[in-house]
This record gives structure tokens, C-alpha cells and sequence, in this order.
């Protein structure tokens, strides 16, 4: 298999900064609505996938072997794509399952032609351009936001909440990529700093759990690389101070989220939780079909937002926002997968002696904690569920390519 030429390199580049979402605010209108999208950005996505298709045509002989190693993903998208039988809104449905199919096959393409390394060289650049551009954009207070709420920044992004995630990513891949390239040390640091400014100027709560939840494990799995002979000590201590955190923090909970400058429903967050659930229970098995819950003020989402008392846009939960859509059975197939994925990506950084095979393990750590509080999985043509995808896919092959070295 050849390497990846510098246009390949380019596209992936490309495809990567476009799902975040990047610049999407100088087109949005106050008139926008999200069940429709930009027409344009769709027609843009599809040439997009098109080349995927073909890049992925070139490598056939090991697309389909991969595929089938990373089994847990097809009886989900299965169930996705046959959603539209019992959905209550068909045509979005069928539209949104062709988008996640295409989605998971950038991730799939990503995942047979860049090693861990690799994807994160990938990252680096479209991050930095994230970051100038982002502090660029909130100093001339330029595109529009969603919510255009006074005093958060949002960069080049439509929510502060996706410009709080974005440079949460960022401080992970510049922290990991300063073990990576010692040489190359100050200037992740520096990098990384400017991402947490950024993210404290978004005033996003969860990108900042979310990437204190990854140094933590960071700092756990720099102590096990340094010691690998105590690194069932130093779990059972990180459990123990785990289980102290968790303690402290549900009894001490309305002191800890004044800090963050929110209250006790986690601005508003616990009331959309408890009246989804609500309304979510009459379609427990199998939900109300891919993408088809949030419809607006029609159907089970308009109560949730009258009980709200405002717009809600979604769930700010993933693995809510699956159960509403595809009720336990789905939730079971992703957790199936995710569990799946978490333990073959401890096995690779146990197995391995270089810093870029914690990079799945951190990544995927980090995808839990986001979604505690904000909606990444299952998104067509957005980045978190391509680098799932991309990493699940890789860690998959990589342990595959272990098991054969290990045979012979």
C-alpha cells in the first residue's frame, strides 16, 4: 500500500476542518433551519464523499476485511438505516441514515490510510488554522451564532459550545503530540495554551470536564509508561481517588457548578434530560427513528420544549439523544461497540512502546465525557464521529495485524 501523496494529505485535511464546522457562521441566518440544512454545504458534502468513494475503491481488497473487524458498527448503522419504517419524520430519516453511512465511511477511509501518527499530523494543521481564525473572528465579532448569547466567544463556529469542544480536541492532540516529538515540545505547549485561552473565553463547561476528565487519564498513563511494573498500583489508586471525586462532588454538587458559572440543572440541561425521558418511554425499544425525535414544536420535542420554556434544539446528550432514536435496542449495539473499542485501545497502548497508541485510548475517553453533556455521536458530516470511527477502525487493524505476528 503506497503512503498517502501530499493532494490526498490535502483532502483529508480539507474533509476533517469542514466537519467541524468551521466557518459555517458567516452563511447562517436567523431564518436557518437545522432540520433542512444549507443546500449548498449538502451539495458540497456529497462531491466531498464521492472522492472518498473513490480513494476507497483504490485500497477494495482491505476495505471490506476491515469492515468486517469492526463488526459492532454494522448492526448499528443496520438498525439506523432500517429506522425508517417505524420514523416519524421518513424523509429525514432516509436522508440523515445516507449522511451517517457516507459519514462512517470518511472515518473508514481515514482508518486504512493513516497510522495514529498520521492522524494526528492531520489534526494539528486544521487545528491552528481553528485557533487563529477562531480568535480573528471573536475580536471583530464576526459570523453568527445560534444563540448569540452575550459575552461567550464563539470563533468560527455556530455554538460556543462547539468552539469549547474543538479546542478541548486541541489541548489533547497538542499535549499528546508534545510526548510524541519531545523536539517539538514549547511549541505544543504554546499551541495548547492558546487552544484552553480560546476555550475559557467560550465558557463552555463541558469542554473544560471533558478535557479535565483526559488530563487526568493522560497523567495516569504518562505514570504507567514510566513505571509499567506498578501500573495495577497506580489504577487502583486512580479508582480510589475516582470514587473520593465522585463522592465530594455529589455532595458538595450546587458549590462545584457555581464555579463554572451554572446552577443546579446545569442551565436547564437536567429539565430537557427528565422531560425527554418522559417522552422518550412510550418508543423504548426501538425510538422514534434516526434523527426523527427533535422535529420542532411537532410531536414528542414540542412538549419537551414547553415543559423547557424554550427552543431545545436536542437532547445535550448523546447516548440520550441514540435511546430517543433508537431506543435501548441501539443504545445496546453502540455501547456493544464503544466497550469493545475502549478495551482493544487499552491493549494497544499496554502493548506498544510509543506515545501515539494512547491517542485512541485518550480520544475515546474523551468522546464519553462530551457526551455527558452535549450531542457527538451518531452526527452525519461531523468530525467526532469520523476520528470514532477512524480510531475504532484503525485500532482494529492494528490489533488484527498483532494477532497474525503473533501466529507466525
Amino acid at each position: 500500500m503506497h503512503p498517502p501523496g501530499r493532494l490526498e494529505r490535502l483532502f483529508a485535511m480539507v474533509l476533517l476542518l469542514f466537519s467541524t464546522g468551521a466557518f459555517m457562521n458567516l452563511f447562517l441566518t436567523r431564518s436557518f433551519i437545522p432540520t433542512k440544512g444549507l443546500p449548498f454545504i449538502q451539495d458540497i458534502w456529497v462531491a466531498v464523499y464521492l472522492v472518498v468513494l473513490f480513494f476507497l475503491f483504490t485500497e477494495s481488497r482491505g476495505v471490506w476485511a476491515l469492515v468486517l473487524k469492526g463488526w459492532p458498527f454494522l448492526p448499528l448503522l443496520g438498525v439506523v438505516v432500517v429506522s425508517v419504517v417505524w420514523s416519524d419524520a421518513k424523509d429525514l430519516t432516509i436522508r440523515r441514515s445516507l449522511g451517517l453511512l457516507a459519514t462512517t465511511m470518511a472515518g473508514l477511509y481515514l482508518a486504512i490510510r493513516y497510522s495514529f501518527a498520521q492522524q494526528i499530523r492531520l489534526l494539528m494543521p486544521i487545528l491552528k488554522i481553528s485557533i487563529v481564525c477562531s480568535f480573528i473572528f471573536g475580536a471583530l465579532q464576526l459570523g453568527t451564532a445560534v444563540d448569540n448569547l452575550p459575552g461567550p466567544w464563539y470563533g468560527i463556529f455556530t455554538q460556543r459550545n462547539s468552539l469549547g469542544m474543538i479546542m478541548a480536541l486541541s489541548i489533547l492532540v497538542f499535549l499528546l503530540w508534545s510526548q510524541i516529538e519531545p523536539e517539538e515540545r514549547w511549541s505544543a505547549y504554546c499551541w495548547a495554551f492558546l487552544s484552553f485561552t480560546l476555550l475559557l473565553l467560550s465558557r463552555s463547561a463541558t469542554g473544560l470536564l471533558s478535557i479535565a476528565a483526559v488530563i487526568v487519564f493522560f497523567v495516569l498513563l504518562r505514570q504507567i509508561r514510566l513505571n509499567p511494573e506498578r501500573g495495577r498500583q497506580i489504577v487502583l489508586l486512580a479508582i480510589l481517588t475516582a470514587s473520593a471525586g465522585v463522592y465530594y462532588t455529589a455532595n458538595h454538587f450546587k458549590d462545584i457548578v457555581e464555579i463554572f458559572d451554572r446552577d443546579a440543572s446545569l442551565s436547564g440541561r437536567t429539565t430537557i434530560w427528565g422531560a425527554s425521558l418522559l417522552m422518550g418511554m412510550d418508543r423504548l425499544w426501538i425510538g422514534h427513528g434516526f434523527n426523527a425525535f427533535w422535529l420542532g414544536d411537532e410531536g414528542p420535542s414540542g412538549t419537551v420544549r414547553q415543559i423547557a420554556g424554550w427552543n431545545v434544539p436536542g437532547a445535550h446528550n448523546g447516548f440520550l439523544e441514540i435511546w430517543l432514536d433508537l431506543g435501548f435496542v441501539g443504545l445496546a449495539l453502540f455501547f456493544l461497540g464503544f466497550v469493545r473499542h475502549i478495551w482493544k485501545a487499552a491493549r494497544c497502548f499496554l502493548r506498544e512502546d510509543r506515545w501515539e497508541d494512547a491517542w485512541p485510548i485518550l480520544f475515546l475517553i474523551f468522546l464519553f465525557f462530551v457526551n455527558l453533556a452535549q450531542s457527538a455521536l451518531l452526527s452525519p458530516n461531523y468530525v467526532f464521529w469520523i476520528l470514532y470511527v477512524t480510531i475504532s477502525y484503525r485500532v482494529c487493524l492494528m490489533t488484527a495485524k498483532r494477532s497474525q505476528e503473533g501466529a507466525t
